[in-house]
């Protein structure tokens, strides 16, 4: 059977089609109701209603795969226990509407990533509502992402979650599947490793990468990162971009990049990549084994180029290191020569001795007391009265000049 009927408290009588998942309202006597004032169409579609948390649980329908809600006060009402405070709840979300009960489709997922991992772009749901375990920036995600004007938030206190300072200290891979989030604080940490890592251990849309992208483009140019972290994150920003390629199989944009790596570090995580995609999500027509291939090739061809360029540099450290051993010989020969040099000075400085001790000679010295002599027989013809004086005057020559001359003799020897 393609359609059933559902009676409401109030007498209304919904039909449910589900081939296209629509509902018509008639009243006690088979008359057409409409939706609401505004809506005078007969078929509705039926609301699809969202949950996002890990607080609460959602009483599975087991009859049936939608769920009859209450309406109230031009409020829908959708029951779910709180696990904090283990009790039945109520959401209430505005839906304008006629009658006292309502058909409606509703899906619980724990997280943002599940949500996005299920539910395509084009089929928005009606009604999204979040607990406090999502944080703010995912509501705006769900927002932009399925046009929602207004996501309802199902509790209003606020719920323990993994904070910023704790993840630096626990490894949220392990405990979280919230990719989106994951992300945040990883690039904040400037932490490449785990980034690195989330492209290994989950299954990554495309959506999720390009907001992933954006980022590690607002990381990038914030004003306290130093250049290695910069270097970092194009490193992460490359991997992305090509995992983002190897999904949507973009054939020219993925060759290029392999064709302008430069890194061997670089060039093997992308070939992990297209290994993990090609387990994943390969099929007969697709050329993941190809750019393994090419890869690989890239990756000896960077490796041979780091060998000859070591080659060259150790050649060239050789070459230089002669020419100063050559320049250090030279500079010590030199040197050496001006030691020399030095040394025959201090020669010269050794013959003045010599030199002094010819001047010394005895025949010098014993003409000094001729001349003292005649200086004295000058006085004495000027003036005769000091004989004696002189006479004394000659025999302290005399004196003096034998102790010069035992002095030479000490000095000979």
């Amino acid at each position: 059977m393609n359609f059933i009927e559902e009676k409401t408290p109030k007498g209304f009588i919904i039909k449910i089609m589900f081939g296209n998942w629509n509902f018509s309202i008639f009243g006690s006597k088979g008359e057409t109701i409409y939706l609401s004032d505004e809506n005078k169409a007969s078929a509705n579609p039926v609301p699809s209603i969202v949950l996002i948390g890990n607080t609460f649980l959602l009483k599975r329908n087991y009859h049936a795969d939608y769920y009859m809600l209450k309406v109230k006060n031009g409020n829908v009402l959708i029951p779910y226990k709180d696990i904090l405070e283990d009790r039945l709840k109520y959401a209430e979300v505005k839906y304008n509407c006629n009658i006292d009960m309502v058909p409606a489709k509703i899906i619980k997922f724990k997280n943002m990533a599940e949500m996005i991992h299920d539910i395509d772009i084009q089929s928005a749901p009606d009604i999204v509502c979040v607990d406090n375990s999502i944080p703010e920036y995912e509501v705006i995600i769900i927002k932009q992402r399925y046009k929602i004007d207004e996501v309802y938030k199902l509790r209003n206190e606020d719920v323990n979650v993994p904070s910023t300072q704790r993840a630096r200290n626990i490894n949220l891979n392990m405990i979280s599947s919230n990719i989106v989030f994951l992300a945040i604080i990883h690039i904040r940490n400037i932490d490449i490793s785990k980034m690195n890592q989330l492209m290994l251990d989950f299954e990554i849309t495309e959506f999720e990468i390009e907001y992933i992208l954006t980022l590690i483009k607002e990381a990038y140019i914030r004003d306290n990162i130093d250049e290695r972290s910069r270097y970092m994150l194009e490193s992460l920003k490359e991997a992305f971009t090509f995992y983002s390629h190897l999904l949507v199989r973009n054939d020219e944009a993925i060759r290029k990049m392999i064709e302008s790596q430069n890194d061997e570090s670089r060039a093997a995580f992308l070939k992990t990549l297209v290994m993990k995609i090609n387990m994943l999500y390969a099929s007969e027509t697709d050329k993941y084994s190809e750019y393994e291939i090419m890869l690989l090739n890239k990756i000896e061809e960077l490796y041979a180029k780091a060998e000859a360029s070591n080659e060259n540099a150790d050649g060239e450290t050789d070459f230089t290191d002669a020419e100063i051993n050559n320049e250090d010989e030279s500079f010590l020969k030199s040197e050496a020569d001006f030691e020399d040099s030095n040394s025959e000075t201090d020669d010269d400085f050794l013959s003045e001795p010599s030199f002094a001790s010819l001047d010394e000679d005895d025949d010098f010295l014993k003409s000094e007391p001729d001349d003292l002599q005649n200086e004295t027989d000058y006085i004495d013809a000027d003036n005769e009265d000091v004989v004696d004086l002189q006479s004394e005057t000659d025999l302290a020559g005399i004196l003096e000049n034998q102790d010069l001359s035992a002095s030479d003799s000490i000095e000979k020897d």
